[in-house]
């Protein structure tokens, strides 16, 4: 019972996630869209001397 309501719970929020993100979508409020828009970057910037 307890695995049952954990992963319903899990499912919920999952589930729930990708309804918000979605309408942030269609809104124009999705954050790697507003980025580009804006010419930036979705990431913080690496601190010097670190490299990929």
């Amino acid at each position: 019972m307890l695995c049952f309501v954990i992963a319903a719970m899990v499912g919920v929020m999952w589930w729930r996630s990708r309804v918000a993100r979605s309408t942030r979508a269609a809104e124009g409020h999705d954050p790697v869209t507003v980025a580009t828009r804006h010419g930036g970057d979705v990431r913080k910037p690496r601190p010097p001397g670190i490299v990929d």
